[in-house]
């Protein structure tokens, strides 16, 4: 799955998804710098991950 199709499944902005990716919540690779996320859909099935990209952070 790319980073807009997670965007989409979680209906959240861009930067919530990369924040997940850089904290290390949520697994994703690049096969080359720069080239687009490839996230697995299991991961995105995770609890851990479904709870962080729903939470707040205010």
């Amino acid at each position: 799955m790319t980073l807009p199709e997670a965007v989409a499944e979680f209906e959240v902005n861009n930067h919530r998804i990369r924040r997940l990716i850089k904290d290390g919540i949520l697994p994703a690779e690049q096969v080359v710098p720069r080239a687009p996320y490839q996230i697995r859909i299991s991961d995105l099935l995770d609890p851990k991950v479904i709870d962080a990209a729903a939470r707040t952070d205010r």
